[in-house]
């Protein structure tokens, strides 16, 4: 069995579960009176969630097999509808980038102060943001190494490494024994998720050379020899 790709599903999956943060401020944006039933609401939500995962990526594999794109809108044949998704898809791009992008300026303003009070320093920080991740989009064409490469950086960053040691830091005299080792459990997890799958796509992206390259080379030389 070939796990070469595993790495890859890895981060994949992270990136797709990245809302890990917004978890406890959903929870503290409740209602007092109903707050005791997040965790239910939360596991059916996640389940419902993984369902529609599982289904839609099942779904485009059948339908396409090998030959599936990273964005499933590229597999559709040509034609008025498919060119209406398309477009509907862009547009909603378009409208929601800045929605994602508000409160990462907010923080950067709040960081530095001249920002947040000079019109032409935020708008220079817009810009720039802006600017940055273009150019992150032309270094990494390819939509799926790039949601690997996030989800194996940050979102593991988010979802294991950092929960597990604001734990432990918060609540160290309160912890068991069982606790303690569950929580070094997931830094441990993390951390190697984190390493193995960000090499793994830097060597997709093609910023580091794979062993598979390095051997098909030196098969080609002594071939050609």
């Amino acid at each position: 069995m070939d796990i070469s790709g595993f790495p890859f599903f890895a981060g994949m999956a992270v990136y797709c579960y990245e809302g890990a943060g917004m978890i406890l401020s959903l929870e503290s944006s409740m209602a007092v009176e109903v707050r005791s039933g997040f965790r239910t609401i939360f596991k059916w939500a996640m389940l419902m969630i993984t369902t529609l995962y599982i289904v839609f990526g099942v779904c485009g594999y059948l339908s396409f097999g090998p030959e599936t794109n990273p964005i499933i809108t590229l597999n559709l044949p040509p034609g008025i509808f498919p060119l209406l998704v398309k477009l509907c898809l862009c547009c909603s791009l378009f409208f929601t980038y800045p929605v994602m992008m508000f409160p990462v300026i907010q923080i950067l303003q709040k960081k530095w102060k001249p920002m947040s009070t000079s019109m032409l320093l935020g708008n220079i920080l817009r810009a720039g943001m802006v600017t940055i991740t273009g150019l992150i989009v032309l270094i990494i064409p390819s939509f799926s190494n790039l949601m690997s490469l996030v989800g194996a950086t940050c979102c593991s960053l988010l979802a294991f490494i950092l929960p597990a040691l604001f734990h432990l830091k918060v609540f160290k005299t309160d912890l068991t024994l069982r606790q303690k080792i569950l929580d070094y459990i997931l830094i441990c997890t993390g951390v190697c998720a984190t390493i193995i799958g960000t090499i793994d796509s830097l060597q997709r992206i093609g910023l580091i050379q794979s062993n598979n390259t390095e051997n098909n080379v030196t098969r080609s030389n002594v071939t050609m020899t």
